[in-house]
This record gives C-alpha cells, structure tokens and sequence, in this order.
C-alpha cells in the first residue's frame, strides 16, 4: 500500500464528483419503516435496523475500498474496475486456479448487485404502492397482491419502466460500456435522490403544523436536534442533486475545469437530455398518478391522530 494520509484528503473536483455517489449509497436505510405497521415493535425495530444497516454499510464499503488501496498502486486505480482489478492481482498467487477464481468473485459481485437492486426494489415498490391505496397514486396500483402479499401491480410497472429506460440509455451512449455504466448509474442516482429533498424538510415542517401528535420515533435534541438534522440532510441531499443532474455546473464555478466527454464518454447535451427528459417523464408520471387518485381521496374518513384517552 503506497498511499500516504495525505492523499486520503479529496481534491475539489474529486470531492463534489462522487457527492452524489457517496450520498446515494446512504440513503434508502429508512426503506423498512414502510411496513412499520406489520411489525410487532416498530419504535424498538425500525431504529435499530435502521442503525444497524448504516453500520454494516460503512464497514463493507470501508473493507473492500482498503482491500483495493492495499493491492493496487494508486496510478493503477480506475472508478469502475478498481474492485475487480485488485481481486484479479490477489488471485494471481494461485497461478492456474487465477482465472477460475476470479470468476466466482466476479458471479458474487453480479449477485450482490441484483440482491441490492432487489432490496431497493422492495421497499420503493411497497411505499408506492401504499401511496396508491391512500390517494396519492392511482388506486389501481394500490393492490396487494392475496396469495403472495406483496404489490405485484407496481413491481411489473417497476420492471417495465427500469427495462425502457435501461434501453434508451444503452443506445444514447455510444461510448464503452463503463461510460454506459455510470451514466445510467448517474440518472438512477439522481432519480432517487430527488425525492429526498421533499422527504428531510417535511419532518421539520410536521413538528409545526402537527406538534401534539405521538411520534414513536424521536430525533435527539429536540427542535433545535431536528433543525439541524434536518437541514444538514437537505444541504447534502441538495448538493448531491444538482451535481448529478448538471454534473459541470459547479466545476465550472469553482474554476475546476475538465473535460466532460473524456469523464463520462458522451457530450454533455447528450447527458442531459437522457437525464432532464427521463425526470421530465417521472413527474409527468407522478402528477397523472396523483390525479387518478382523486376518488380515493375524496373518500374522506375520520381517523384519530392521537389514541383516545383510557
């Protein structure tokens, strides 16, 4: 390992590239509270999933990213095919069994990526589909399905809709299949995190306008706990938004120059007419969604915010 701790300290260019990344891959911990009602204890559970997940997070990026800094040269370390690379150096000891190995690495890391997905998957099918059946979303998705228990309605809209966008990127970019990669990683990432600037400032604003509701979950501090909390996340969330949505926009604010085509491996009109138009079919979606739903909603029903007193 020939890396000093000097060089652990980002540059300015390194360090607002990879904040979408790095945020994305923290985010989505909270994913379970959605099925909080199935649980026997959620104030206990929904905590300390959520901890420990984001514990098990940073030590199995943190063990894999040392593995590479440790095996590879640092000039010899690429974005995509860094992990790969070092596990194909450490199995050159094993000389004819390298190949075989490196195989079996490579099928464990392909799995590791569709379980993630699935996960994700899960978790963002179930809330959209709870939005459904509370008048947020179209009605029709708002279905669990009898014998499995899960919303296969929104799963196949899932699939459907990550299989054209999936296309239509493959095809926009020309470039190599690593370029392909992390443009299409970038639209997911930028997707997904967006929702997120809507999500962090509403937690401050119901403790406003619905302060004398219980809350099983509480963040330490008290207001000025979730003021900070709160804005903290929003700062990042932002941050992370914009640089995956217009990926030169601060670079070139700051005076920190490169070239776009070299980095992502496609023009940046390209880029951000895959990016602006695939949020512009999201929200498209969203607003005719939200506009189905209206007959649930109109369904109005008196529901206790707080339990009546014993």
């Amino acid at each position: 390992m020939d890396a000093t701790a000097g060089e652990f300290s980002p540059s300015t260019a390194v360090f607002i590239g990879l904040v979408p990344l790095l945020i994305f891959n923290y985010v989505g911990f909270e994913l379970q509270n959605g099925a909080a009602e199935e649980m026997r204890n959620p104030r206990r559970d929904v905590p300390v999933t959520v901890a420990g997940s984001g514990i098990l997070a940073v030590i199995l990026y943190g063990i894999p990213i040392f593995g590479i800094l440790a095996v590879l040269p640092v000039q010899k370390i690429t974005g995509i095919a860094g992990f790969l690379d070092a596990v194909t150096a450490t199995f050159s000891v094993y000389g004819g069994a390298q190949t075989a190995l490196v195989d079996i690495m490579t099928a464990g890391f392909i799995i590791a990526l569709v379980t993630s997905g699935a996960v994700w998957m899960i978790g963002s099918d179930r809330v959209q589909a709870v939005s459904g059946y509370d008048g947020a979303f179209a009605g029709w998705f708002g279905v669990f399905n009898r014998r499995l228990g899960t919303p296969v309605r929104v799963n196949v809209m899932s699939g459907v809709a990550a299989t054209i966008f999936m296309i239509i990127g493959v095809n926009l970019n020309k470039g190599s299949t690593a370029s392909t990669f992390v443009v299409v990683l970038y639209m997911a990432i930028s997707t997904t995190l967006i929702s997120y600037i809507a999500i962090f400032p509403t937690v401050i604003k119901l403790r406003y306008s619905h302060p004398d509701v219980p809350r099983p979950y509480r963040v330490p501090g008290g207001m000025p706990g979730v003021w900070i909390a709160g804005g903290i996340c929003t700062a990042f969330i932002v941050l992370a938004s914009v640089v995956a949505v217009f990926p030169d926009l601060l670079e070139k604010a700051l005076g920190v120059g490169y070239n776009f085509k070299d980095t992502w491996g496609i023009t940046p009109l390209r880029f951000e007419v895959f990016t602006l138009g695939t949020l512009a079919v999201i929200i498209a979606f969203a607003v005719v969604g939200y506009w189905l739903g209206r007959p649930v909603r109109e369904q109005e029903a008196e529901v206790a915010l707080a339990p009546s007193p014993a």
